[in-house]
């Protein structure tokens, strides 16, 4: 499953535009993502289904939830990708991931 979430505006590197985090989960053993963290390591992490990151991007604090992959088991990886958007690119970029 792949998911993205819209964090919020912000401004990086002297431009204005938008944080996004695509977060895509992988069987567990995938070596592709063997490196992502896991559901597993997350709640550990939390303490429980929802966490404080921080996006790279404006360095822009949200709740990361993971509820939307409680049915899988705690050993499948999440790979999360950083984006950020500028202002005028906004509306043809979000469209070309949908």
């Amino acid at each position: 499953m792949k998911r993205i979430i819209e964090i919020g505006a912000t401004v990086w590197r002297d431009r204005r535009g938008f944080a996004f985090l695509i977060v895509e989960d992988a069987v567990p053993g995938d070596p592709q993502y063997q490196h992502a963290q896991t559901i597993g390591e997350y709640k550990q992490r939390f303490g429980g289904m929802q966490g404080q990151l921080r996006h790279p991007a404006g360095d822009l604090k949200f709740i990361f939830d993971l509820s939307p992959w409680s049915q899988l088991a705690d050993d499948t990886h999440l790979r999360l990708q950083w984006r950020f958007v500028p202002e005028r690119n906004y509306h043809a970029v979000v469209k070309s991931w949908q």
